[in-house]
């Protein structure tokens, strides 16, 4: 199979975008976020339902906490890691062919072969190569042209054992 080159780069925006897929994904904060949601929403409805006699301002916090303080957290962290790591906003060169993946940034090499790689899935925007269930390549889909994520997503399906959540 024919072997495909990609260049990308992730900006400040991209990073923050991967951070909170990757908080989302987790269905403990979804539910979290859910409940928080509800509990700001039921002491809405009982100061307006009571002729606004009372608010809870303690629910609503707890409410608004649960439902904002970690994406707030994950936002403005996602910053100071991208900043603090030069490694991130490096403009890499991926390298794919039927037996592995090379990785060529600025500052690093980096070889990895497809039985080692635990998963290859898709977000809206990325393309997720997960070296363990917490270590994680990103690629923004807009760096790969349609005829070579199509070629990527051939090399991924053909490669036996390999865990595979690609839509493409």
């Amino acid at each position: 199979m024919a072997e495909i080159e990609i260049s990308t780069r992730l900006f400040l925006d991209d990073f923050r975008r991967l951070n909170l897929h990757l908080l989302y994904r987790n269905y403990a904060i979804k539910l979290l976020t859910g409940v928080g949601i509800f509990l700001m929403a039921c002491v809405i409805l009982l100061f307006f339902l009571t002729k606004m006699e009372q608010f809870s301002i303690g629910g609503f916090a707890i409410g608004f906490a649960l439902a904002f303080l970690m994406p707030i957290t994950s936002y403005i962290s996602a910053k100071k890691n991208y900043n603090s790591n030069q490694r991130i906003s490096e403009i890499m060169k991926y390298k794919f062919d039927d037996s592995e993946i090379c990785i060529e940034g600025e500052s690093f090499n980096s070889t990895l072969t497809w039985n080692k790689v635990h998963k290859v899935s898709e977000s809206k925007d990325f393309i997720l190569i997960w070296q363990s269930s917490q270590t994680v390549n990103a690629i923004p889909k807009r760096d790969f042209p349609t005829k070579e994520l199509k070629a990527f997503a051939q090399i991924v399906h053909g490669i036996s054992g390999l865990k595979s959540k690609l839509r493409i």
